[in-house]
């Protein structure tokens, strides 16, 4: 049966990677990772630092934090983006249109990156119009009307979120689409968007 209504709720922190990263232009990379937790969960610089560096690390760009914003490639800075989402140590994380701005290889470094996260228990909410990379990713992807917004059909992922399918082969074009982590759904519409996590949504309820 199709959605019709229901609310999702949310409990703890949500980080957010903007579509064009919104970097602050002003800090370098690391700088922009640190922000939020010295400032807003007043962590000890110390210690927000070297979380800062663990995450750039495990996103392949440790040896880019002193860089500035726009001495970044377009992939280095989604993952500094994704680090700086993560700092605060979120239990979701949302994506918007995340290969938007990516070649094949670096869409195949970001299906690796999703997959890990969505694996560690993290739930993960994406709006893409890019649906063959995120069916590459899920098990089952819902589309969404864009004129109603409603959700629509049902669309089996080929991936069964953490499968052997690669994204960077199989992404292209597409609707906005859905995506959630491993034994997940996900949603997508005629202007797509992707859900992904690791806890079902089912009729609204999280």
């Amino acid at each position: 049966d199709p959605l019709t209504s229901g609310s999702i709720r949310v409990d703890g922190r949500v980080g957010l990677v903007f579509q064009f990263h919104h970097l602050f232009a002003n800090r370098r990379a690391l700088d922009n990772v640190t922000l939020a937790p010295i400032h807003a969960l007043r962590q000890p610089v110390a210690v927000a630092t070297t979380r800062a560096v663990a995450l750039l690390d495990e996103l392949g760009v440790a040896h880019r934090a002193h860089a500035w914003p726009h001495e970044l490639s377009g992939g280095e800075a989604q993952r500094v983006a994704i680090a700086r989402a993560l700092a605060v140590d979120p239990g979701v994380l949302l994506l918007d249109e995340p290969t938007a701005s990516l070649d094949p290889a670096r869409r195949g470094d970001l299906a690796v990156t999703l997959r890990r996260l969505a694996g560690s228990g993290r739930t993960l909410l994406v709006a893409t119009h890019d649906l063959e990379f995120v069916r590459a990713l899920t098990s089952d992807v819902f589309t969404l009307d864009r004129m109603y917004g409603q959700i629509g059909h049902l669309i089996p992922g080929t991936g069964g979120g953490g499968g052997a399918s690669d994204p960077a082969a199989n992404a292209g074009k597409g609707p906005a689409a859905a995506r959630r982590s491993p034994s997940t759904r996900s949603g997508t519409a005629q202007n797509h968007s992707t859900f992904s996590g690791n806890r079902r949504i089912q009729r609204g309820r999280p």
